[in-house]
């Protein structure tokens, strides 16, 4: 350990004498480092990062699937009622689907997230509230009439300045008045990574919000409300393991209560069956977590290529500088040093500049994810939010890319340096170069080329792909058309009082210079939403 530090010591005294290569090579390192950190941080946000959950392996997702092609979707009351009253090997069962309400406070109005969720889902969770308390069970039996709501703690520390005074008081979602009961931690901002959750209401204020989500109806059932139908599918089902059950018994279970659901229901639920796995292994939903994976991981391949590059060029580098100490390695060969000692040395002077690289790199890190934390989206008709600031996992991510990509670069040069030829070292000749090294060197740059002729091709194939996307035939024009998004449920408005505020707009669009036909239609082609 004291020759570490005497040789960490020393390098550091090499790397100050020559202040020129050792930017040149902090730089370099800098941006393969900083590039790989980040997407790491990028990806850590989106595939890896925890919430308030407590004890997650105990949960399970349970999907109803209608046929092959869709065997993991959402569920309906009906039978979410009979999943949480017959599979005795879940503790708990909860239900939620994500709405969209307007939050008026005094003369300002805003569109905001949120999901309507059963009496137990925050219990089944295990997520407690520092303010306030979760909702009970009596809130959640009658369509409509309990208007009661759990804020984010985002929402109330951006819209209600953070009073705890705000327990009891009233606030307005889509014309009605809801009373705040609770807030929830910081770290819990739903169950779906990335859609933050802005406030919670019962299942049962449904109707009066703005369904958003995955939704499949087998049948039509007239005169029935969403609560009602059993053919309509639109919940998120969760369960917390009982004690001493297992995922398979759960599962046995809830395939036995669907066995007998097809009997009963055949016209809603023929060709519904039902599927119970893990949460754990569910990042985003089943249909989407393969392609955020695979495109996670090309990403991180791509970045570690720029590494691979950086790497070959410090070490061209050093191989260089190597060859100007020549006579140095001879005299310590000559005084008794092993081949050994002298490559410690050097690889204790590529830790200096990987360490001082990923140092670099982890503030460009910092940067970039205070940056993109704070983007936003305007593709999908809900917010998207994800953390990429630092944590443990990001630091210690750069601190083994930093000893990897030391190792990398400086085994090469410190094995071909440790060998010098004595005589002509010793004076310092002309002739005491390394031809080995000037194959390596050779090699190396042969290596960044061929490294960097790799990233153009794939960068010019991806060109050419979201070119070749984004000029996909969609079976009209969409350059002359304008959309306008309303709800006017969402504003308070009754059937007559919506009919008649349509047909006015109509007429005033109409009218419109330019305008040449008005339409409506309950969702654009190519929404977000998938409905079934």
């Amino acid at each position: 350990m004291n020759n570490l530090f005497r040789d960490l010591a020393y390098g550091v005294r090499q790397l100050l004498r020559r202040p020129g290569f050792s930017a040149t090579a902090i730089a370099s390192l800098a941006l393969g480092i900083g590039l790989n950190t980040t997407l790491f941080s990028v990806v850590n946000g989106v595939l890896f990062r925890g919430g308030a959950i407590a004890q997650p392996e105990q949960l399970v997702e349970i999907y109803s699937g209608i046929g092959k092609d869709y065997p993991q979707l959402t569920t309906s009351y009906p039978d979410y009622l009979d999943l949480r009253d017959g599979v005795t090997a879940l503790s708990g069962i909860t239900a939620s689907s994500y709405v969209r309400g307007i939050l008026t406070i005094g003369t300002r109005s805003a569109l905001v997230t949120g999901e309507v969720v059963s009496d137990d889902y925050f219990g089944v969770l295990g997520v407690s509230l520092p303010l306030g308390r979760t909702f009970r069970p009596e809130e959640n039996v009658s369509p409509g009439g309990h208007p009661v709501a759990v804020l984010s703690h985002g929402l109330w520390q951006q819209r209600f300045g953070g009073r705890e005074a705000v327990v009891g008081e009233t606030l307005k979602l889509s014309g009605l008045e809801y009373t705040v009961i609770g807030v929830a931690p910081p770290a819990f901002s739903g169950t779906i990574p990335g859609i933050p959750t802005e406030f919670w209401t019962p299942l049962m204020m449904v109707d009066n919000l703005q369904f958003s989500g995955i939704q499949a109806t087998t049948m039509e059932e007239p005169g029935k409300t969403r609560i009602e139908r059993r053919s309509q599918r639109w919940l998120f089902v969760k369960g917390r393991l009982a004690p001493g059950s297992t995922v398979e018994q759960a599962r046995a279970q809830a395939e036995t209560i669907y066995s007998r659901l097809r009997t009963d229901y055949p016209d809603a639920n023929k060709d519904v069956t039902v599927d119970v796995v893990p949460a754990t292994s569910i990042r985003f939903h089943p249909m989407l977590d393969g392609y955020v994976r695979a495109a996670s991981a090309g990403l991180l391949a791509a970045v570690g290529l720029v590494l691979l590059i950086s790497c070959a060029n410090v070490a061209n580098l050093l191989l260089a500088r190597g060859a100007s100490r020549r006579r140095e390695f001879a005299v310590r060969a000559a005084i008794g040093a092993s081949r050994w000692r002298i490559v410690s040395q050097l690889l204790s002077e590529g830790l200096v500049l990987a360490l001082a690289g990923g140092a670099l790199g982890v503030v460009a890190t910092w940067w970039a994810g205070q940056l993109l934390t704070g983007l936003g989206t305007d593709v999908f008709p809900i917010p998207l939010q994800f953390d990429f600031s630092l944590d443990r996992s990001v630091l210690v991510f750069a601190l083994g890319v930093s000893m990897v990509t030391a190792v990398v670069f400086g085994l090469a040069p410190a094995w071909s340096s440790s060998r010098p030829e004595l005589v002509p070292g010793l004076k310092d000749a002309a002739d005491g170069s390394n031809p080995r090294g000037a194959t390596l060197r050779n090699a190396l740059v042969v290596g960044q080329l061929s490294l960097s002729l790799i990233l153009l091709v794939g960068g010019a194939l991806l060109g050419r792909g979201l070119l070749t996307a984004q000029n996909t035939q969609l079976g009209f024009d969409p350059r002359p058309i304008a959309a306008l998004a309303f709800n006017l449920q969402m504003n308070g408005y009754d059937v007559d009082r919506a009919s008649a505020f349509q047909d006015r707009a109509f007429e005033a669009l109409r009218a419109m210079p330019g305008v040449v036909a008005v339409s409506t239609t309950t969702r654009l082609p190519l929404s977000p939403d998938v409905n079934m």
